[in-house]
């Protein structure tokens, strides 16, 4: 079935309130599934990934429908870029389908659905999204993209050339200590970081300038700095599939 991701809302604290009481309760139900303490839609927001000054959180809230008919079949809630929940539509049911690293994957049985067939038409739908119905630039996510696109375009090429002080971090499998990363590799001459991560899923992303793997391996938190400055902002490849749960 040909799907349709369509009426992306960012959603924050500043227009939490204007959500239906049904999606409000997805919200606050996906908390708990991602083992937050989640008590309300609230708290879920709050501890999701932000990229406002202030430190809120925010997630994007998306329509899917049959795109020959137009009828709404799902709710899908995206967290942190790159995880998504998916219900049945104004429903708290649970499809059995969830994403994890911009990948749709069975996460439990449903004996209503052909769960690889929802899957295959979800990421297809997912990655073909128009460009209409992408974040704004005035979202919290439009003005993040933006001003990550901003940064790595005024950093300077001499910057990021390695030095031979660097050859001990090239062409490695480097393990990170991370909740998210298990290991990286670059090569300098392709501009090509992969990366292992904890879920069993190995990607590539292409272009990406050795400052950034090098402030990669520096960061306090390797995990979030792939969500907020490589996982969506370069070319990816994804190179293993991640095992079913």
């Amino acid at each position: 079935m040909k799907l349709r991701f369509q009426n992306m809302q960012t959603i924050t604290p500043d227009n939490l309130e204007g959500l239906l009481p049904i999606h409000l309760e997805q919200l606050k139900v996906s908390g708990t599934a991602y083992g937050h303490e989640s008590s309300s839609a609230a708290d879920t927001l709050a501890q999701t990934f932000s990229a406002e000054e202030d430190g809120r959180g925010y997630a994007e809230f998306w329509q899917v429908a049959n795109l020959e008919t137009n009828e709404v079949l799902y709710d899908v809630w995206v967290f942190d870029v790159d995880t998504a929940m998916v219900y049945f539509a104004n429903t708290i049911k649970d499809v059995g389908v969830s994403m994890m690293q911009f990948s749709f994957d069975i996460c439990e049985d449903n004996d209503e659905l052909d769960l690889d067939e929802l899957c295959s038409d979800l990421q297809e739908a997912y990655d073909n999204r128009s460009d209409e119905d992408e974040a704004v630039p005035n979202s919290p996510l439009g003005a993040y993209k933006q001003a990550a696109k901003n940064a790595k375009s005024n950093k300077s090429k001499e910057a990021d050339q390695p030095t031979e002080a660097d050859a001990a971090i090239l062409n490695k499998l480097i393990e990170v200590d991370s909740s998210m990363l298990s290991a990286v590799k670059y090569d300098p001459d392709t501009q090509t970081l992969e990366a292992w991560f904890v879920s069993g899923d190995r990607w590539a992303y292409h272009g990406v300038p050795f400052t950034e793997f090098k402030a990669l391996l520096e960061s306090d938190s390797q995990g979030s700095y792939m969500r907020n400055y490589i996982i969506g902002e370069y070319d990816e490849e994804r190179l293993g599939k991640k095992r079913k749960r």
